[in-house]
């Protein structure tokens, strides 16, 4: 394990890419210990630049400001198809995003007819959120052998604009979402 590793010397920079000595000398410029050229710039040319690029920058959308861009409360519906032997159904609450991650929930939860919805939602809208409940009155429930508070989850491809969204459930029985930003 007391191997010795032979480490290559360093390279020396190629005569190539050094400008002549006495330009780099002339323009107050230099050669650090390693032989790379550093430049001297007046303090107001630096300055000067990195107001310029504080600009550029300022117009561009911050990763950090783009998550909190749908941050707030959502009006959230989901409607259910009849899908074999069972109802439809529709219902709304009140959902919430914060620093871009939903948070919605339907009744209580762990409790029969619930539903919690959490994920993400990307800057360009994309939300990836999945869906977890239990089931209420057997009229709603495809089978209907299924009993009264029996757990069931599904993921939802869901949309976002400004001060709306869309959604579909991915798994079973179709089911469509809509979010609207209070």
């Amino acid at each position: 394990m007391n191997e010795r590793v032979r480490v290559p010397p360093r390279m020396p920079v190629p005569q190539v890419c050094r400008p002549e000595p006495n330009t780099a000398v002339k323009q107050g410029h230099g050669y650090n210990q390693q032989g790379a050229l550093v430049m001297k710039l007046p303090v107001r040319k630096v300055r000067g630049a990195a107001v310029l690029l504080m600009a550029a920058l300022a117009g561009l959308p911050s990763p950090l400001l783009a998550g909190e861009r749908f941050d707030g409360k959502w009006l959230t519906t989901v409607s259910c198809a009849a899908a074999r032997d069972a109802l439809g159904y529709s219902f709304r609450f009140v959902s919430e995003v914060k620093d871009g991650k939903l948070h919605g929930l339907h009744g209580t939860e762990g409790q029969p007819s619930s539903l919690l919805i959490e994920g993400k939602i990307d800057a360009d809208g994309a939300g990836k959120l999945y869906a977890t409940g239990r089931t209420g009155s057997k009229e709603y429930v495809p089978g209907r052998d299924t009993p009264r508070g029996t757990e069931y989850s599904y993921n939802i491809e869901a949309h976002f604009k400004d001060k709306t969204g869309t959604g579909t459930r991915v798994e079973g029985r179709p089911c469509s979402f809509q979010f609207e930003k209070q």
